[in-house]
Order: C-alpha cells, then sequence, then structure tokens
C-alpha cells in the first residue's frame, strides 16, 4: 500500500504545473501566454512588440512606449484514451486475470488567464509586471476505471507573478532581468481497489517558488531583430495532507501530513525575427527546457506514517521546441497570423505515468488580430497533436498485484485564447 501512496503522492505533486487550465508545452510547461503567441505559435521572442512581452521575453518592451495594459485568457479541451490489458494477481492462489479497457479522461475545459503591464519610466528605462503561469497539468478518469488505484482525478493550479526591469543599453540593445513568485495549489483523488481494499484518498497541497529571469533583444538592422530569454528553475516547496475516508481492509490508511520539494526546469528560448516590409512579418524560434532535473520526487509523510517515500522516478530528459511564424496586415486595423511548433519529448517511457500522457507534440496554429484607436483584440486558435505514450508492465498497485501494458492514443487538445490591449 505504500507504494499505492507514494504513487498518488507522485502524481499529485510531480505535476507542479497544472497554472489554472492544462494548455501547455511539452511535460508540464505553458509557453502560451496571450493570444497572439498562440496563434504565431509562441513566436514572440524576437517580436516581443506588445505587453505580452514581459513573458515572452521582457527586454522587449523597450519598443513599447508610454504605458499599456492587456488582459486575456486561453482555454483549452484536451482529449485522450488509456487502452489496454489489466492484469491482477490473486494472493490466495498466486494465479492472474487479464482484462482489456479502453477509457476516455473525462472531458473538461480548462482555463488560464494572463495580465500585463507596461511602463515607460525615461528613454532608458521601462517597468513590466506580468502575472500568468510558467506551467500547468489536469486530467481525470471515472471513478470506476481499473486505474483508479493510481489516479482517478488531478487539478493543480499555479500563478507566477513576474516584475521585470529592462533598460536600453543602446539604440539597438535592450537587457532586462525580472524576479519571479509562483504559487501553486493541488489535490488529487484515488480509489485504490483489490480484494478486499476498497479506499478513496484525497491529497491536497499549497506550495510557492521563488526564481528568476534574464533577457535580451537586440535590433540588428531595420528588417531584422533577434531575441534572447532564460526563466531559472523553480523549486516549489510543497506541504499539504493526505485524507482517507471510505476504508475496508485490513490495514486501513492514516491520515497524515506531507512536504516536498519539486524541481521544475530552467527555460531558454531564442528567436529571429525578419520584417521585409510594413506589411509580411516573419519569426523562427528554438526552446530548450532542462527536464533532466527531473530525476524523482521524495516526499516525506508526517505523523503515523512518517516515512521517506523515495518510488518517484521518473528520470526525463530535456528537450527541444522549434517554432515558425508569420504575420500578415493586409490593413491598418487588422492582422493574420499563422504559426506551427514542433516539441521533442521529455518522457522516460520506463517511468511513464498517467497524470501526464504526453510523449512529444505539434502545435498548428493561427488567428486574427484586430487594432482600433489605442485598442487591440487578439483571437488565437491551437489543434495540439500529441504522439502516443507505451506502457510496459506499469506496476499500478505494490508488487505487481495490479500491472498495465498498454498505451496512451488518440491525445490531441483544442485550444483557443482571447486578448484585450490598450495603450495610455
Amino acid at each position: 500500500m505504500k507504494k499505492t501512496l507514494a504513487l498518488a503522492l507522485i502524481l499529485t505533486l510531480s505535476a507542479p504545473a497544472f497554472g489554472l487550465g492544462e494548455a501547455r508545452a511539452e511535460g508540464f510547461s505553458i509557453t502560451q501566454w496571450s493570444a497572439r503567441g498562440m496563434a504565431l505559435g509562441n513566436g514572440m521572442v524576437g517580436r516581443a512588440d506588445d505587453p505580452s512581452a514581459v513573458a515572452y521575453n521582457p527586454a522587449g518592451i523597450t519598443q513599447l512606449p508610454g504605458t499599456r495594459l492587456m488582459l486575456g485568457t486561453v482555454i483549452e479541451r484536451p482529449s485522450s484514451r488509456i487502452s489496454g490489458e489489466w492484469t491482477t494477481l490473486n494472493p490466495f492462489t498466486g494465479g492472474s486475470s487479464s482484462a482489456y479497457s479502453s477509457t476516455s479522461i473525462e472531458q473538461k475545459t480548462w482555463v488560464i488567464p494572463h495580465f500585463y503591464m507596461t511602463h515607460q519610466m525615461n528613454d532608458r528605462a521601462w517597468l513590466g509586471v506580468g502575472v500568468f503561469s510558467r506551467s500547468g497539468l489536469g486530467n481525470g478518469y471515472p471513478d470506476s476505471w481499473p486505474g483508479s488505484s493510481a489516479l482517478v482525478n488531478v487539478r493543480l493550479q499555479t500563478l507566477t507573478i513576474n516584475p521585470n526591469i529592462a533598460f536600453k543599453v543602446t539604440d539597438r540593445l535592450s537587457l532586462a532581468i525580472g524576479a519571479e513568485v509562483t504559487g501553486a495549489d493541488m489535490e488529487l483523488n484515488l480509489h485504490p481497489r483489490f480484494n478486499s481494499l476498497d479506499n478513496h484518498g484525497t491529497l491536497k497541497g499549497r506550495g510557492y517558488a521563488l526564481s528568476g529571469n534574464l533577457a535580451l533583444h537586440y535590433l540588428i538592422n531595420e528588417q531584422w531583430r533577434v531575441g534572447f530569454t532564460y526563466r531559472s528553475r523553480m523549486d516549489l516547496k510543497v506541504t499539504g495532507t493526505n485524507r482517507w475516508d471510505k476504508q475496508m481492509g485490513m490495514n486501513p490508511m492514516q491520515n497524515s501530513s506531507l512536504h516536498g520539494t519539486i524541481h521544475l526546469p530552467d527555460q531558454f528560448a531564442l528567436g529571429v525575427n525578419y520584417q521585409p516590409n510594413e506589411k509580411w512579418n516573419f519569426e523562427a524560434g528554438v526552446t530548450y527546457f532542462v527536464w533532466s532535473a527531473y530525476k524523482r520526487l521524495d516526499i516525506h509523510l508526517e505523523g503515523p506514517n512518517n516515512d521517506l517515500l523515495t518510488d518517484g522516478a521518473k528520470q526525463w530528459h530535456d528537450y527541444w521546441g522549434f517554432n515558425v511564424s508569420a504575420e500578415y496586415r493586409p490593413l491598418d486595423w487588422l492582422a493574420l497570423r499563422l504559426g506551427y511548433i514542433y516539441e521533442t519529448s521529455p518522457l522516460n517511457e520506463g517511468h511513464a505515468d498517467f497524470i501526464a500522457p504526453t510523449n512529444g507534440r505539434q502545435y498548428f496554429t493561427g488567428g486574427v488580430g484586430f487594432m482600433w484607436d489605442k485598442w487591440a483584440l487578439d483571437l488565437g486558435y491551437a489543434y495540439i497533436k500529441v504522439r502516443d505514450v507505451t506502457y510496459r508492465n506499469m506496476e499500478v498497485m505494490e508488487g505487481g498485484a495490479i500491472t498495465f501494458n498498454g498505451r496512451s492514443h488518440r491525445s490531441h487538445a483544442h485550444s483557443m485564447g482571447a486578448s484585450l490591449s490598450y495603450t495610455f
């Protein structure tokens, strides 16, 4: 049973990403920080010419005179299936039985808001503040599905407040530095079932992390510009409780408190932007996430279950993302946008779990922008196609009491966003 609890804790807390929703990049990372950015396949590191630059490349806010605000949200509706063979051991006879099942994740709509403000203090210095999520995740299955011992439902909300100061070092070169304060609220539900065991568990936790960022933006000439952003690793410190009810069996679980630290990756982003004329604008970029820092998860249980559970091996890999985008302005008040993202996978399939059935993905994006007077309205859409995950002899309960061989497939998501901006 310890292993089941350990897995539950790992599934709950290893995803401190569930920004206020699930729109995300590979792993638990979120990079869809505005509707325009989403429509352009995150191609905003080199552009960095609206208030969402606070998130994509805060050094770019030196391109924004006066004071500007942006408020908006991104929503996502994911879909996926877990299909395969479940094998249950009989502790009395030593035999086993197998059954095939195919289960769809619960259809939910996840919401991720964003807010940005930039202000020009003088000819050389700008302030910028962003409220967004760097990472996020959410998932749920029917209570009766065969994997309920590991996961029924999980929710994690995070929010990052990111103040920045940017300087024009020269007329072409701008630099920025910022601090990040991130808060998280998490909950996981599971329903272990095995012979006489029938328990309902709820694990809750809250956490915080302090981190920072550096950025650069350089105007090569009137047509070319380049941007670079680094966001440091977040060490999310978590405290919470695990509670059990409706317990059956010889050794019921005991309630206790918990604490631990989850390490989320450093992020690097580079974008090169080309604007041949006033109507066309192109960008190509690359991102790098140091998910190799996510090797395992250790959670300490206080009270009667005062054990250090170390069954949290993940051994993830660093991953790359590549993006290209184009923006066309046929009219002064209208912009048309297209983008594409390809992301490699951080997953080590030998340690795959049900919380994030993702193994590399592609984004096909588009959108439109409307500008009038001091206002701008951006609308964006992304279709996200996710590569299958294969599970081989996954232990759902301790000692292989229940094992699973199968895959996560038909995984995709529809994501939409809207952002409203105003210039004072």
